[in-house]
């Protein structure tokens, strides 16, 4: 579902009037992907291999950029660019541009995301080049926070948007002057519109692929892994 709400914001987010006003685009949606947060914390299957095939697929199909509508898969950034020739769009840069376009790039951010993400410093090695500190919730907050990206998952809600809600409100409380929806489930919870300081992660990685292949849409076609 987070593929599907990507794609859905993409085309969104595309400055279209009819169908050939649109960005062709290519998609490798594998959900036998090994665990990335299992890969990291606890030295689970790796996952780099099957996105790695993920991207050698797309490039030989004629992606000319690409974009992973998961942040913990960030993890391995380095390593699938080292790959291949065509350029993979950063999801924590293309956040960095939404806050800087909503206004919210002060000296702290709430960082709602997966244990993954977290011990991965997916986010911090980035935000810290800008002087900027990021913020977790606290441990029993982040297992809740868990369960709700784990009953999106599932098909399941449990009041996700309500909890979710009241992690970002104890993040406000300890300095945070905008909240990222770090994992691309978390926006699911929220069909109607994330709140006003909140970022969506999968709509920033959406908006930078449109900014990215605009100048170049009878010609180009983004991918997605």
């Amino acid at each position: 579902m987070a593929t599907v709400d990507f794609l859905a914001k993409f085309v969104a987010r595309t400055p279209a009037v009819n169908d050939q006003g649109h960005i062709p685009f290519l998609v490798s949606s594998n959900p036998h992907i090994p665990d990335r947060t299992s890969a990291i914390l606890h030295n689970g299957p790796s996952p780099f291999a099957d996105m790695a095939r993920g991207v050698a697929l797309l490039d030989r199909a004629g992606a000319t950029a690409l974009a992973i509508p998961c942040n913990t898969a960030h993890h391995w950034y380095e390593e699938l660019q080292a790959g291949t020739r065509v350029p993979i769009i950063h999801i924590v840069d293309a956040v960095i541009e939404a806050l800087l376009a909503k206004n919210l790039l002060g000296s702290r951010v709430g960082l709602l995301a997966t244990h993954g993400t977290i011990q991965a410093r997916v986010y911090d090695r980035r935000l810290e080049r800008l002087g900027i500190e990021t913020i977790v919730p606290c441990e029993n907050d982040q297992q809740r926070l868990m369960g709700a990206i784990s009953a999106v998952k599932a098909g399941a809600d449990h009041h996700g948007a309500q909890i979710v809600s009241s992690i970002a409100a104890g993040l406000r409380s300890r300095g945070a002057g905008a909240i990222i929806l770090a994992c691309t489930e978390l926006p699911l919870l929220f069909p109607r519109g994330a709140e006003q300081d909140m970022v969506d992660a999968t709509e920033a990685l959406a908006f930078a692929c449109v900014k990215t292949l605009q100048g170049k849409i009878s010609l180009s076609s983004a991918a997605t892994i």
